[in-house]
């Protein structure tokens, strides 16, 4: 949910849609399929070694018992978590801060705020027990679905991929992403509506009130932003200008 939503601030470094289709064709189903098969293989090793299947590599790695082994273990799996966070949690949100105040606070500066708050939530604490770690990943894909709806939506459907480039990084009353003081109230309304509903189905699937209701709290909230958001826009449809710039 997260990659869906921060995906711009790696394809901008793109050179053109050609390498940027090719990055996502090798990173995401051929990277999936080859990890998917080395899962299956590896897993399948277990049996014939230790006798029943182990789908931990932590605990793979530590059955082995050579310690070069473990070493070389530890050093991928800690690899593999900077990477993920990087990419997943750190990048985009480095970006947000810095634009709060871009005159003051850039990327590096971001990440390190980033970094601090990150230790400020105690993140240990949704990772203490299966059911907060399930509860908090089914929230907080929950909260991401209605915003990626309405981004969608917005792009497709509202502007119909008219978009002002030069409105994008302006504050210009008479741009047309100004709306109103700077904030699209209808998008707030109907991300807002989508996340209650959302959310609130994410967490009876997290109680077990709903069975695997937090599998799809993503998809019900980035529908139903979806579906609010061009409801809320249609009715009152923002003209756009086309004095700041050519459409693209």
């Amino acid at each position: 949910a997260a990659l869906l939503l921060n995906f711009g601030d790696f394809a901008r470094f793109s050179r053109n849609e050609r390498s940027m289709k090719i990055g996502n064709f090798l990173g995401l189903p051929v990277n999936f399929i080859v990890f998917a098969i080395i899962t299956v293989i590896v897993t399948a090793g277990t049996v014939q070694v230790f006798g029943k299947a182990i789908m931990d590599p932590i605990e793979i790695v530590e059955r082995i018992g050579n310690p070069w082994v473990v070493a070389l273990g530890s050093i991928t799996f800690i690899v593999a978590t900077m990477g993920i966070n990087i990419v997943a949690n750190f990048v985009s949100p480095a970006y947000d801060i810095a634009n709060l105040h871009p005159e003051k606070i850039d990327f590096k500066l971001g990440g390190l705020i980033t970094s601090i708050l990150s230790v400020m939530v105690c993140p240990w604490i949704f990772v203490s027990s299966p059911s907060a770690i399930t509860l908090f990943v089914s929230v907080f894909g929950a909260i991401l679905g209605p915003m990626f709806g309405i981004m969608v939506a917005d792009y497709y459907i509202v502007k119909r991929q008219n978009v002002v480039i030069e409105d994008l990084y302006t504050m210009d009353p008479n741009g047309s992403l100004y709306f109103e003081g700077g904030w699209n109230r209808k998008a707030i309304i109907a991300l807002v509506g989508a996340g209650i509903v959302s959310i609130g189905f994410a967490a009876m699937g997290a109680y077990g009130i709903v069975p695997n209701g937090g599998d799809w709290g993503w998809l019900i909230g980035a529908v139903l932003g979806a579906a609010f958001h061009v409801l809320l826009m249609g009715r009152s449809p923002v003209i756009v200008p086309r004095t700041a710039g050519a459409a693209a």
